[in-house]
């Protein structure tokens, strides 16, 4: 059972670059094995949507969720009629295959959209289990932050990428390309906090930044 559509998502972690890419819908595939990875002939596969309060987490769960049926259709298939589960062949020009480690480095650029800010966030938690990814890693007066949690405002903002504003509750608003990202919690010396406790108005995250050597 792949946690992704195939061939689209072949690899590891589909889950998490589907919310990366921004993907609106996702699905679960039963496949048979073959001899490249991800390659073999598809027997069922179900679809689902991708909400926008989606986490990598919460997709996995889905995929289990609608992966299930699929397994108990195949077994019943297998024990009634062997040669009625289906071996559908994948287009392999549609193919395309992931690796397993994370997108950028796995740091922020704060100067890209607010939207694919978002969705490397989103595609990085699986709070409270550990992320495959880790967390995005940004750097804040040389000091290492990573983004545990954050959403889209859809509020234009025309600050320098990655200024801090004010902090709204328990989290700040952070500027990117187009819009103020709110940022809930952050992951600081190994301990995961609220935001408006390490992130103070006026200062300002790098807005490109390479992992620290």
């Amino acid at each position: 059972m792949h946690p992704g559509p195939l061939p689209e998502y072949a690899g590891l972690n589909p889950v998490s670059w589907a919310l990366y890419r921004g993907e609106t819908t996702h699905a679960v595939t039963i496949h048979r094995m073959g001899p490249k990875v991800d390659t073999g002939p598809i027997a069922y596969q179900s679809s689902f949507p991708i909400e926008t309060h989606d986490t990598a987490l919460t997709v996995s769960v889905k995929c289990a969720k609608a992966g299930l049926p699929l397994i108990s259709q195949l077994l019943t298939t297998l024990a009634d009629d062997p040669a009625g589960v289906p071996e559908i062949p994948q287009d392999l020009c549609r193919r395309r295959y992931y690796r397993p480690g994370p997108p950028e480095a796995g740091r922020i650029g704060w100067s890209r959209p607010g939207r694919a800010v978002v969705n490397f966030v989103r595609a990085c938690d699986y709070v409270p289990f550990r992320s495959p990814w880790g967390h995005p890693g940004t750097v804040l007066d040389g000091r290492e932050v990573a983004i545990v949690k954050a959403t889209r405002t859809g509020e234009p903002c025309g600050a320098p990428a990655g200024t801090i504003a004010e902090a709204t509750g328990r989290a700040a608003l952070v500027a990117t390309d187009d819009e103020w990202v709110r940022v809930h919690r952050v992951l600081v010396d190994g301990h995961m906090v609220e935001a408006s406790d390490v992130l103070a108005a006026g200062r300002r995250f790098d807005a490109d930044t390479m992992p620290v050597r």
